[in-house]
């Protein structure tokens, strides 16, 4: 079984061949697992915009090759959705189901495999619309409504839908076609009695001084903005340590504006996995203030090492954090007045930190495997 996967991500054509973010190559790997090839179709770009550098991609024999296609801006888009959907039809032609994300040329996609009668899959991760709106340009505020009903009408009437979250996500994006909700998060899940001890213990014990914690890129979606002011609406024993790359500039700024500049720690990144999982375990109280989320990798490491966390209601961190801990994208106030409340309770805080425990073992990887190979078996046997 061949298949076309049509990708949100750039990839760098070199001499010696493709180049990706290591997420891209990951998503393009975990499918060979159910088809014997898969051609991607994606945009082409000299520029890096991860957070760690290009990894060459490994061809696996033959089984993983590309559709590349440029993507210009300004009145070239125009000429630019001619060439895409020419690459889209060519590679559709010549595989047997096509699979894209959830995007703003989603329901293209679908129509276009469906004139061709191949059957398509769309992966729904999180929601185009709230992405656009939590940006201050007017032009993206307009865009994200086409997109939405754009993206609906595709995810609607596709013949299979995968969505990260359980419920969240199936609400805004309903499909006629099989579905799923299942996330690929993967963390260390190695819940032990020590990690357990030691969380219940610091709140034993609370000190004056309260960290809160994020991990998060520095942009608008993530809420970063709204942590910095929550911070300056509390004392000075709350501090902020914020890990993630981007670019600090406007955040320094508003935290030496708002007076809490000694108090808000940009830490940078640190590799996945254990050095993460140890950051968190200096960590008081998780925030996830986020704009939107599908069902963010971050909140579950947190709650894996026992963090109480208070968060948004976007999407599927309602899946996550009970109401009681929830406040909406951008309220710093409310986030401000849940954290001292939080703070003052230790019986609370060792309370949810059971709670965070419990929830994270329900993302164990073994299990969300099996929802997804019995869904894809689903599919293969379909064809």
């Amino acid at each position: 079984m061949k298949l076309c996967l049509v990708m949100i991500g750039r990839f760098e054509e070199r001499k010696d061949g493709y180049y990706a973010d290591k997420k891209n190559i990951n998503a393009i790997e975990r499918y060979l697992k159910y088809f014997d090839s898969i051609n991607v179709v994606a945009r082409v770009t000299e520029d890096s915009n991860g957070l760690y550098p290009r990894q060459k991609v490994d061809l696996k024999e033959g089984k993983i090759s590309f559709n590349l296609f440029e993507e210009k801006n300004g009145i070239s888009r125009i000429r630019n959705r001619t060439t895409f959907k020419r690459v889209l039809v060519d590679s559709i032609k010549n595989n047997d189901l096509v699979l894209c994300w959830a995007e703003p040329k989603t329901n293209l996609i679908v129509e276009t495999a469906k004139k061709l009668n191949k059957q398509c899959i769309v992966y729904v991760g999180g929601c185009n619309k709230d992405i656009l709106l939590s940006g201050k340009s007017i032009i993206r505020k307009i865009a994200a409504f086409y997109v939405y009903f754009s993206n609906r009408k595709g995810i609607l009437n596709a013949d299979y839908v995968h969505y990260v979250t359980n419920r969240e996500l199936q609400k805004r994006y309903p499909t006629k076609g099989l579905s799923v909700g299942a996330s690929y998060v993967n963390v260390d899940l190695e819940i032990d009695e020590l990690t357990i001890s030691k969380r219940y213990e610091r709140y034993d014990n609370f000190k004056d001084t309260v960290t809160l914690g994020i991990i998060g890129y520095l942009n608008e979606v993530k809420g970063i903005d709204t942590a910095i002011n929550a911070l300056s609406k509390l004392e000075d024993r709350f501090r902020l340590k914020i890990l993630g790359g981007g670019n600090q500039k406007t955040y320094v700024e508003l935290a030496t504006r708002l007076g809490v500049h000694s108090r808000v720690d940009f830490e940078g990144t640190l590799e996945p996995g254990k050095q993460v999982l140890e950051w968190l375990d200096g960590i008081d109280i998780y925030l996830q203030p986020s704009r939107t989320e599908g069902l963010p990798r971050a909140t579950i490491e947190a709650m894996s090492r026992g963090c109480p966390v208070i968060s948004s209601d976007a999407m599927g961190l309602k899946e996550l954090v009970i109401e009681d801990w929830r406040h909406k994208p951008g309220d710093s106030l409310k986030l401000a007045l849940l954290i001292s409340k939080l703070s003052e309770e230790p019986i609370q805080l060792q309370s949810l930190a059971k709670k965070s425990f419990d929830i994270a073992k329900c993302y164990d990887r073994e299990l969300l495997d099996q929802r997804i190979d019995e869904f894809f078996d689903k599919i293969l046997l379909n064809e």
